[in-house]
């Protein structure tokens, strides 16, 4: 029997192509060739060519019938996208944003708004810090708080683009049993800024 992808017709009506199996409906014998369905192989850069159908001869009793493609069998195989990593920068972080007291996650995409979210930041510190400059025309502001939740820690850790979103990953340090040394009440916060968008912004928390 000769090299290549191989179609064998047993016995008990199974047609064999290259490990995948079609289950034929009726039994049939020998080199008799009437019931095979009409196949199409597709090889590499070939069109699609359709057995023949035209009367052949049958091969003797007892052997089985071989087709052969003139070209090799491509299996094709798609993988979903991930989608890309967007670069981002950290624009302030720390952990007394005592004015978010609860976990948020707010994305700012104006001089006014961002003002008012600086000042409410550091609304326990005296003077507050100047306000950075950000240019809304070419980048958008998001910024995420924790809150009072035992939280030790939150920071942005990747900001992906998909077909449909932005995707922001937040990763939280939690406090565990038996750490030492953290006694006072703390309000992590993360500020960052990437490239505008219009798709919409998706966060994603995980603990670490």
């Amino acid at each position: 029997m000769t090299g290549g992808l191989r179609l064998a017709i047993s016995r008990c009506g199974m047609i064999v192509l290259t490990g995948i199996f079609f289950a034929g409906c009726q039994s049939f014998s020998g080199g008799d060739n009437r019931l095979l369905p009409t196949l199409s192989i597709v090889g590499a850069g070939a069109s699609p060519t359709a057995a023949p159908t035209s009367p052949r001869s049958p091969a003797p009793s007892g052997t089985r019938e071989v087709i052969k493609p003139s070209t090799p069998l491509v299996l094709m195989t798609s993988t979903p996208s991930a989608g890309r990593t967007a670069s981002f920068e950290t624009i302030a972080s720390g952990d007394q944003a005592a004015d978010f007291p609860q976990r948020a996650e707010i994305i700012i995409r104006s001089a006014d708004d961002w003002a008012a979210l600086w000042k409410r930041v550091y609304c326990s510190l005296s003077p507050t810090p100047a306000l950075p400059a950000v240019d809304f025309s070419r980048r958008v502001v998001v910024a995420v708080f924790a809150g009072s939740t035992g939280v030790l820690e939150i920071r942005v850790d990747d900001v992906r683009q998909t077909d449909d979103a932005i995707v922001v990953k937040i990763v939280e340090r939690v406090r565990r049993p038996g750490d030492i040394g953290v006694t006072a009440i703390l309000y992590p916060f993360h500020i960052v800024s990437f490239p505008k968008t219009d798709l919409p912004i998706r966060f994603e928390r995980a603990n670490n």
